[in-house]
């Protein structure tokens, strides 16, 4: 097979659909678009209709963007990775199961077409633990896995609505954790008793104290008796709503890292802003300085292409 000297990257999640066209050997996006059109909006159009099956409807919609994006018609490879492979999308495939090697080969990848496109499609699964599943943080892993030790131990920081945490070993990813943190400060903060306690400020010097003070009890394992306290403190104490807002940030953050408390491998924290310094300055509290090895936001954003070239050159 010719090595095409560019691709197309589909990251398609939840909630948003993003396209990059790429050059290869540099890794340089030529031009990108994101559309809101998200796996769960497309699967409520595909209900509300039914002239196609899921796989069509989902495929002519990708190819329509596709389209847009290239005009290099069908000779493009398209890989394509997130939701895009869950029982909600183009195509359901497995879990692929750990452990993972760090150049992606061991995904379950299959190839599909796009309705009226004849492009290649490479799509890609998720990836499973007895107890756990994640689709799209795995490829962030594989992209970021370039500036992981070659040899030795390591724990993978990825903050988000779902944090992963995950386990390296000279050259697998063997295991992983999720933490629901982002979406549990988006639920006490907007939809609890708490609503009125808090308020959305940006980060400064005087934020600091309040936030590490609940990254302290979140290590503590007091989650749970220290967030009605925050609603307590701000009738008993009239404590600012903007402190709250940082405290209950570090509380739940602090819930998070109390397993890296106890852990004396190297953590990586690749985190875009403005999370990574908050969790910077939370792994500063929880563990040594000499652990603590942060990824370079550029460097997090440029992973999932990353890791679609390393698995597309698995393919050829």
């Amino acid at each position: 097979m010719v090595r095409e000297a560019l691709f197309i990257s589909v990251d398609w999640g939840t909630s948003n659909c993003r396209l990059r066209l790429v050059e290869r050997s540099s890794l340089r996006i030529l031009t990108e678009m994101k559309t809101e059109v998200g796996i769960r909006q497309c699967y409520e159009g595909f209900q509300s209709q039914k002239d196609q099956d899921q796989e069509s409807f989902f495929g002519q919609y990708l190819a329509t963007q596709v389209r847009r994006l290239s005009g290099y018609g069908d000779k493009l490879t398209i890989v394509l990775s997130g939701m895009a492979s869950a029982n909600i999308g183009l195509k359901e495939l497995e879990y692929a199961a750990l452990p993972i090697r760090a150049s992606g080969e061991n995904l379950i990848t299959e190839e599909t077409a796009l309705n009226t496109l004849s492009n290649r499609c490479l799509l890609i699964s998720g990836v499973r633990a007895s107890q756990d599943v994640m689709r799209g943080e795995e490829i962030q892993a594989v992209g970021l896995s370039e500036y992981l030790p070659v040899d030795g131990e390591a724990i993978l920081l990825l903050p988000g609505t779902h944090s992963k945490h995950l386990s390296y070993s000279s050259g697998d990813f063997h295991a992983f954790s999720t933490f629901m943190t982002g979406e549990l400060f988006e639920v006490l903060s907007q939809h609890t008793i708490l609503v009125n306690s808090l308020e959305k400020t940006a980060w400064d010097d005087n934020s600091k104290g309040p936030f590490l003070d609940g990254v302290r009890a979140g290590v503590d394992g007091r989650l749970t008796r220290e967030l009605f306290g925050i609603r307590a403190g701000a009738i008993l104490s009239s404590t600012a709503p903007h402190l709250n807002y940082f405290y209950l940030s570090g509380l739940l953050i602090g819930d998070e890292l109390r397993s890296i408390a106890r852990d004396p491998r190297p953590v990586f924290l690749a985190a875009s802003k403005p999370l990574d310094q908050l969790y910077l300055t939370a792994l500063a509290e929880v563990i040594d300085d000499n652990q603590i090895h942060c990824i370079h936001p550029e460097a997090v954003e440029q992973a999932l292409i990353l890791a679609h070239a390393k698995i597309l050159a698995t393919h050829e």
